[in-house]
């Protein structure tokens, strides 16, 4: 007799909001792309290297600790992942005509200071670190994905909002610097 496991509740769930942060691919359009002047970013590959490292660290723990069927562990880790879809749908939402995936701003983008960019200078990168951070720790079902995530995507997006922040200020001037000293660059009170 074959036994099929069932899917339970939370990874149902997993799946539904994992789909929905795969989804914005098809839905963010690059916007310089779109008018044929998308160029390379190694800063981009160097994300999803890091995405991927943090992934592929997250299933080792998994399989060589003890998993505990934490369910608030759990829960939380599915809220990070819907907290940073909805950061960076909204972010989207407001800089649509202007988002590109590269850290060259589109040549008309205005300095945008209303939505997310209210509380942070970078709300996609604060959305991705969520998705990472929610998906390490389902993935590992430790408080271990603090740990591994934090210093590896940690530092690759320190590296790519200080190209974002430099390339931002020479357009910008000191429109911009002074604009930055009324947000935070990742997370309000902390970085």
């Amino acid at each position: 007799m074959i036994h099929i496991k069932i899917m339970e509740k939370d990874q149902i769930i997993f799946v539904v909001v994992v789909g929905l942060w795969v989804f914005q691919f098809f839905l963010f359009k690059d916007q310089l792309k779109k008018e044929g002047q998308g160029g390379r970013d190694s800063s981009l590959k160097l994300i999803q290297v890091g995405f991927f490292l943090c992934l592929l660290i997250s299933f080792g723990i998994s399989y060589y600790f003890p998993k505990t069927e934490n369910l608030l562990l759990k829960q939380i880790s599915i809220l990070l992942l819907l907290k940073g879809i909805f950061i960076r749908y909204w972010a989207y939402y407001v800089m649509k005509n202007y988002f590109t995936r590269t850290i060259h701003p589109h040549k008309d983008r205005p300095l945008i200071s209303y939505g997310p960019y209210r509380f942070a200078r970078h709300p996609f990168h604060v959305g991705l670190f969520l998705i990472v951070l929610g998906l390490c720790m389902f993935i590992c079902s430790h408080l271990f994905a603090i740990l591994i995530v934090l210093p590896i995507m940690g530092s690759i997006l320190h590296y790519r909002m200080s190209l974002e922040e430099q390339l931002l200020s020479q357009k910008y001037g000191e429109i911009y610097i002074g604009w930055c000293r009324h947000r935070f660059r990742l997370f309000p009170f902390l970085y």
